[in-house]
């Protein structure tokens, strides 16, 4: 994940990637058209006509107070903001607060997948819909009204295109690779958590191997309580990385198979306020045991560290392994 500052695109060579995602997005064309010029501070927002002397009154008609630009009717307007809380997205966005309409998607794009992407495209395309005819009219949809609107024309139009298309999937599934070896000398610690019904407690997992595949160290631990999987996963991670410092081993790739994890963990802000603590133990210890890089990886690469979260239940009990024994 980008973080904020540096989430829009800084280079010949970033840019040219990212308007290419806009492009390839499965989406109607005159929304790919909406956005570019939405990035471009290409659309008649007040500000943009004041500055061609159109129009002298800049300020936003909703709230009277801040220029209307066209990030602030996107983003920061009352009744943008309504709109984006009622999705799950109103967090996401304003983490961004301030910054133009580029930054903003940039972020977003780093973040969200390419589906919720394409409907946050969908979704700005009609909040600037609204404000014309709102502005021209006088009323506009609801926010309830706007969330639903988009998500069924979406959904009408992908499903369109799947028909058309049969052959190609509307979103490419990740492959299902395996568990792949750091490269010579690094160590990969792999972690996962695992629930059942009826037991108080979850089971964490984790796995420290090196180049060769042998494992240098693995732990399996019940956590007393009764946590969603989510946070279970932040707190296998974390488990894995406490084992790794109580070793002194230096670790240079940590893998879960939560990309939520993942794209939280290395980004400047959390955006799950249950996990915001785990989250900040986890970046002290990703620098406390070799400024270790935390990436998503399948479940199928991730199976040992589920095997061992998955132990607990059968043992209900802590313990560690070393490469030449127990060790607790």
């Amino acid at each position: 994940m980008m973080n904020k500052i540096a989430a829009a695109p800084s280079n010949t060579s970033q840019s040219r990637k990212w308007w290419k995602a806009i492009w390839n997005l499965c989406s109607p064309p005159k929304i790919k058209i909406f956005v570019w010029r939405a990035c471009l501070n290409a659309l008649p927002s007040l500000a943009n006509l004041g500055v061609r002397n159109v129009v002298r009154e800049i300020f936003c008609p909703k709230c009277g107070i801040l220029p209307e630009t066209v990030e602030h009717v996107l983003f920061w307007c009352k009744k943008a903001k309504q709109i984006w809380e009622n999705t799950a997205f109103g967090e996401l966005i304003s983490s961004f607060h301030g910054l133009s309409t580029l930054d903003v998607l940039g972020g977003v794009f780093s973040i969200v997948t390419q589906h919720e992407f394409s409907y946050i495209c969908v979704l700005i395309w009609c909040i600037w819909g609204n404000r014309n005819i709102e502005f021209h009219k006088g009323n506009s949809k609801t926010a309830t009204d706007t969330v639903e609107w988009a998500h069924c024309f979406l959904s009408e139009f992908q499903g369109t295109h799947q028909a058309l298309s049969p052959n190609e999937s509307i979103i490419a599934a990740p492959p299902k690779i395996d568990w792949v070896p750091p490269p010579l000398g690094a160590l990969k610690l792999n972690t996962d958590v695992a629930i059942r019904d009826g037991f108080p407690f979850i089971g964490l997992g984790a796995v420290i191997r090196d180049h060769n595949g042998d494992v240098l160290a693995a732990v399996s631990k019940p956590m007393i309580g009764l946590f969603n999987a989510e946070i279970g996963e932040f707190l296998a991670l974390r488990e894995g990385l406490l084992l790794a410092k109580r070793l002194n081993l230096v670790v240079n790739y940590a893998e879960t198979d939560a990309v939520n994890v993942a794209l939280n963990v290395n980004s400047d802000v959390c955006f799950i306020n249950d996990a915001k603590f785990i989250v900040s133990d986890i970046k002290t210890l990703l620098k406390e045991v070799g400024n270790c890089l935390c990436q998503a990886i399948s479940r199928v690469g991730n199976t040992l560290a589920l095997d061992l979260a998955s132990w607990v239940f059968s043992n209900r009990m802590e313990k560690t392994w070393l490469k030449n024994g127990l060790w607790s």
